[in-house]
């Protein structure tokens, strides 16, 4: 944080910054549960543990809605387990669809990631379309969804080359 900046607080540890991020430079309204005021820094301070279903936002421009709501919506990069996506159908008043390369995997209606029958990682890409008023834009999310190839420990031990970045299930 810049001393120099004035007419800003700083969000804390334990808050979930990923809620707020998609909202930079925006003016909203929030509940937070405790603040202060930092002397050495001259500014305030809080902790924020809401959603964004908690956060106050008027977005007048049609195009930053748009933007902030495609920011705004995001998955892990890697799913190995039977879950349920959150697929908001609107956020900041922008209306939000869904569409999956591979719907018996990530059902783009429901959010349902179904894990059955899979025997190593797929990659799905999730599309979310938004459109609020004259503006329109999308946003593609790919995801790893399967299992993870097993590799025997005396193989990590033999450095037998594995692609850095891959994910592995180490027995």
């Amino acid at each position: 944080l810049d001393i120099g900046t004035t007419d800003a607080i700083m969000i804390y540890y334990r808050s979930d910054m990923t809620t707020l991020q998609s909202l930079h430079g925006e003016v909203i309204t929030l509940d937070i549960l405790m603040y202060g005021y930092r002397t050495d820094y001259l500014v305030f301070y809080a902790n924020f543990f809401g959603t964004l279903d908690d956060v106050v936002v008027n977005i007048v421009d049609d195009a930053e809605a748009v933007a902030a709501a495609l920011d705004a919506v995001d998955f892990d990069p890697v799913i190995i387990e039977g879950t349920t996506l959150e697929l908001p159908s609107e956020l900041f008043g922008v209306a939000l669809t869904y569409s999956s390369t591979n719907e018996a995997i990530i059902n783009s209606t429901t959010g349902v990631v179904d894990l059955t029958g899979l025997t190593d990682l797929q990659a799905v890409t999730i599309r979310v379309s938004a459109e609020r008023g004259t503006a329109s834009d999308t946003k593609d999310i790919v995801i790893q969804v399967g299992v993870l190839p097993i590799i025997d420990i005396a193989d990590v031990y033999d450095d037998v080359a594995i692609a850095e970045g891959t994910l592995v299930k180490v027995q």
